[in-house]
């Protein structure tokens, strides 16, 4: 299942029912409070303070800013960029 996490900021809900319905899950609406779910959790992986923050949009486009860093990005997951519809971005 592939999907945008900009489309999960923006619209939670209905990004979730889409996923849920492409893997044939139940949606339900307990899945938008994640921070409750997994606060109630033992968490032992290296982004479990991650795990219980709020969606966020800090990370939204993030990796325009590492394309000088990244010169083979493109070759590598540009079918990727292409079939999620981020704006192309030159990696060179």
């Amino acid at each position: 299942v592939a999907y945008k996490y900009e489309n999960l900021v923006q619209d939670k809900a209905n990004t979730l029912k889409e996923i849920t319905n492409q893997l044939g899950l139940e949606y339900s609406d307990i899945m938008l409070d994640h921070v409750k779910t997994a606060r109630g959790r033992y968490i032992k992986t290296p982004s479990a303070e991650q795990v219980v923050k709020e969606t966020y949009t800090s990370a939204v486009y993030l990796f325009e800013g590492y394309s000088e860093l990244l010169p083979d990005l493109d070759g590598m997951l540009g079918k990727w960029v292409r079939r999620l519809g981020y704006p192309r971005v030159s990696f060179k």
